[in-house]
């Protein structure tokens, strides 16, 4: 088998020239096309590369998302193309597309879908530039807001003006305001400042 080397150029080839257009209801799911072009590991055969025929690149945004068993999200859209990659378990889309395990589908901007799924399911999932959601009450991430009764009241330091240390902290979630900070990797090098 002839070695290639893999580059964003030929893997953006592939994309414009295999990928499916979206269908009448705005959906592409993986399992509607087949992928002739799998790719083998340079150094083992026997490991499968397959590309997904989709422009992930256009996401900025990725969230695990894990939906409960018995859930019905009601009929609704998206101001932008929204893509899913179910990782675990499965779900119904628009009550005709049964969508498994290792399967990705992609809903069009301005397109009303569905989801019911009677096992739940975990996905990988993508979004442009807006994800609507809700805080926890406990916050994301295992991060807890310390009440403002046990902030400190002491004075900021002056920041020095070549470096914006007021940024760098929202930038890190505001280690002084979150406890326990215990965003992986840096949890073993960030302490919460409780």
């Amino acid at each position: 088998m002839k070695e290639i080397h893999e580059r964003l150029s030929t893997y953006l080839d592939r994309i414009e020239r295999l990928s499916l257009p979206f269908d009448k209801q705005g959906v592409v799911i993986s399992t509607n096309f087949e992928n002739k072009e799998l790719l083998v590991d340079g150094d083992d055969d026997r490991i499968i590369k397959e590309p997904i025929l989709y422009p992930l690149f256009q996401h900025n945004m990725f969230y695990m998302v894990s939906v409960p068993a018995g859930t019905v999200v009601t009929p609704h859209k998206h101001d932008e193309n929204i893509f899913r990659l179910i990782v675990k378990g499965s779900l119904i889309l628009n009550k005709k597309h049964k969508i498994e395990a290792g399967t990705w589908f992609a809903i069009k901007a301005d397109s009303t879908y569905e989801i019911t799924t009677e096992e739940g399911y975990l996905s990988f999932a993508g979004y442009v530039s807006n994800c609507r959601t809700r805080r926890m009450e406990t916050g994301l991430h295992g991060i807890k807001r310390i009440s403002s009764a046990k902030t400190s009241k002491k004075k900021p330091k002056k920041a020095n003006k070549a470096f914006n240390t007021d940024s760098l902290l929202r930038g890190i979630c505001c280690a002084k305001l979150y406890a326990p900070l215990q965003i992986t990797p840096l949890a073993g090098r960030l302490r919460s400042a409780g």
